[in-house]
């Protein structure tokens, strides 16, 4: 009986060496799965702020273009308001004051 007893209790420590070797490999696999899996969702991240990065300055950029452009439109609207834009424009379309005389230089032919 102490033969078979410990027949079965080196049986049990081999069994418990294997199950401990399997639980071994099996924690540093998950543990190598979840490295791989981590580092390519933190350089997928990482890709993504550079071009978000990229598009902000992209944004910035137009912004500021849009901002200029506002404020000259807003001096032209200052501009367009007066007597003497008015009158420059009416002078291209050849509108005249009706007391003005308009004098054309002779041509010689």
């Amino acid at each position: 009986m102490k033969n078979n007893s410990r027949r079965n209790d080196r049986n049990y420590k081999k069994r418990k060496r294997k199950v401990s070797h399997i639980n071994s490999v099996i924690i540093v696999t998950f543990a190598v799965a979840l490295v791989v899996f981590f580092g390519g969702k933190i350089d997928n991240l990482q890709k993504e702020k550079v071009s978000l990065n990229e598009k902000e300055a992209r944004v910035q950029s137009t912004l500021k273009d849009e901002e200029d452009r506002t404020e000259e439109l807003n001096d032209q609207s200052v501009s367009v308001q007066t007597k003497e834009y008015i009158e420059s424009e009416a002078r291209k379309l050849g509108y005249v004051y009706p007391d003005e005389i308009i004098l054309k230089p002779k041509t010689d032919k």
